[in-house]
């Protein structure tokens, strides 16, 4: 028999001892793939969208409205149907129009847009008041316009469908007055599916007037409780620090949470680039990081520290930079690897709706940076 160290050498020579660690980058796209996947109760809510013609159908963040909408207006546009697919975001509908194939009886557009395509904007008292000028007056000088029109010209805007992401912005009675003659047979008799997240609304003031509007035509509601985007630590992360119940996720096991805290300007830009160098490290692309904050690029700390990114809207296809884009503008979409900064100038007011928010875009790993000071407010 072979004595012992000879066997030992044998083995290793053949098999030495070795171990694999995978990067983070790795692990990430692991816990992706994983993630997207239909619930349930997901596949439940769009066999009966085709047999609903009034369709109320909330959930929180990452519970898949937007899929499940894209899906349902891209199917109905294919049976030949005109459908009109809104959102209150114009960064959402230009993502989604990106991410399909064109197809003629579609028209994905944000409200606004809309409303401008058949009005002339006033560019003077948009600048005045912004707030005030999308909010009343560009849609009621769209509703005066389409009372002009002569019943050829009316029936030809007319849609067979109208789809609305983000529903909880756009609900608001005299956006839905204009709404109702650009949809066949109107809100009351026409076919209709809203996606909203009442948690979501930081712009609609008039959301409850406009929900009773809406309810008042029967209409079916569904709600949908699985988050299926986010991992359990993002979810349950977010789900305590902004106070908002997220009910139930995919139970997908991720990467925690990572808080980051600086002491002053210099410390904040070091603790940002150390964040950078090490997701390099780990053969993380640059275009699946997102920074997200309360204000623009231009007057955040990122700014002053000289931290180069590709803001959201321009030049988009560098991919040597990660992504900005502000908490407000980035509703309704997501990214693998979210890094939130600047969560010391958030408003009280606004803290809960705008962690909700921010936290719950982050797919698979969330950073939040903030200083000594805002991490023992908000302990």
């Amino acid at each position: 028999k072979l004595p012992p160290t000879a066997i030992k050498e044998i083995v290793n020579y053949l098999r030495g001892e070795f171990s694999f660690i995978p990067s983070l980058a790795d692990r990430l796209d692991g816990i992706e793939k994983r993630l997207v996947r239909l619930t349930n109760e997901q596949a439940q809510v769009m066999d009966a969208l085709g047999s609903n013609e009034h369709l109320l159908i909330e959930g929180n963040a990452g519970t898949g409205k937007t899929l499940l909408a894209v899906d349902f207006a891209i199917k109905r546009a294919t049976q030949g149907q005109k459908v009109l697919y809104l959102t209150f975001n114009k960064n959402l509908a230009h993502n989604i129009i990106g991410q399909i194939e064109p197809n003629s009886n579609l028209k994905i557009i944000n409200i606004h847009a809309l409303f401008g395509e058949y009005v002339e904007v006033d560019v003077d008292k948009m600048n005045e008041n912004p707030q005030k000028y999308f909010g009343e007056v560009l849609p009621d000088e769209f509703y005066e316009y389409i009372n002009d029109l002569n019943e050829e010209q009316f029936a030809e805007l007319q849609y067979d469908l109208l789809v609305m992401d983000e529903g909880q912005d756009i609900i608001k009675p005299n956006y839905l007055y204009s709404l109702d003659y650009l949809l066949k047979n109107g809100l009351e008799k026409g076919h209709w599916a809203i996606f909203y997240d009442e948690k979501q609304n930081i712009y609609n003031p008039e959301y409850q007037d406009g929900m009773e509007l809406l309810q008042s035509y029967h209409c079916t509601k569904f709600r949908l409780f699985v988050n299926c985007r986010n991992t359990v630590q993002i979810g349950t992360y977010s789900s305590k620090a902004s106070g908002i119940s997220l009910t139930e996720f995919i139970k997908e096991n991720g990467e925690e949470v990572q808080k980051i805290t600086y002491k002053n300007e210099d410390d904040y830009c070091k603790q940002v680039n150390e964040v950078l160098k090490y997701l390099k490290s780990e053969k993380a692309a640059m275009q699946d990081i997102t920074f997200l904050a309360p204000k623009k690029y231009q007057k955040t700390k990122l700014a002053k520290a000289g931290i180069k990114v590709v803001e959201l809207g321009v030049d988009e296809d560098n991919n040597a930079l990660p992504k900005f884009a502000t908490i407000q503008g980035y509703k309704g979409l997501d990214s693998k690897i979210v890094i939130l900064t600047d969560v010391d100038d958030i408003m009280d007011k606004n803290f809960s709706k705008f962690i909700y928010i921010a936290a719950t875009r982050a797919r698979t790993l969330l950073y939040i940076i903030g200083s000594k000071e805002f991490w023992e407010k908000h302990e």
